[in-house]
């Protein structure tokens, strides 16, 4: 609640360890909460992963940027070359960004291979079990009876309002297992 205070404090860091990453990157994040030119964060974000390539946070605000300047590729791009550099940085946060990218771009298979992965890793992952219930009942292709199954398992580990509106529009869909046609 203080981004002033966290900045002047990120600011003495750096100056007392000028080549630690942790500490550029906490300066990039207090810089933005305070309105800094975007220029400014994102050198310190670039410091923060010249000092240490595997910094998560930092790399993504980067791809963000790009992708916020339209430049998607671009922010594919930075997020493969990562996690072919990092295999073991990868985090569902970063995961479900890149497919959002992916799809974005026209690549939506490789975006639901990414979900799936996610899913398959945390099988509790309220997130990407809804993001595949969506797709599955919104796109060409989807299979209701798939979203059913996606939707009862985020249902079953707490997905809250997103999951139960899920369910109310799967119970206005025809169930396949009832006989009746599938969309």
């Amino acid at each position: 609640g203080r981004p002033e205070v966290a900045q002047q404090l990120a600011e003495a860091a750096i100056e007392a360890h000028p080549d630690e990453a942790t500490f550029h990157e906490i300066l990039a994040a207090a810089r933005a909460r305070n309105g800094a030119s975007p220029d400014l964060v994102l050198r310190s974000y670039q410091r923060a992963l010249e000092l240490d390539a595997a910094r998560t946070q930092s790399m993504l605000a980067l791809a963000r940027h790009d992708a916020e300047i339209g430049n998607r590729a671009s922010a594919i791009t930075r997020v493969e070359t990562f996690l072919d550099a990092n295999p073991e940085s990868g985090s569902p946060e970063v995961s479900r960004q890149y497919a959002e990218w992916l799809a974005e771009t026209g690549r939506g298979e490789e975006a639901r291979d990414q979900i799936r992965n996610l899913l398959i890793e945390d099988p509790t992952d309220v997130a990407s079990a809804l993001a595949l219930a969506r797709w599955h009942l919104d796109e060409k292709g989807g299979n209701p009876e798939r979203a059913r199954i996606y939707v009862q398992q985020a249902q079953r580990f707490g997905g809250g309002d997103s999951a139960r509106d899920l369910a109310d529009r799967l119970s206005e869909e025809p169930n396949p297992r009832e006989g009746k046609p599938a969309l």
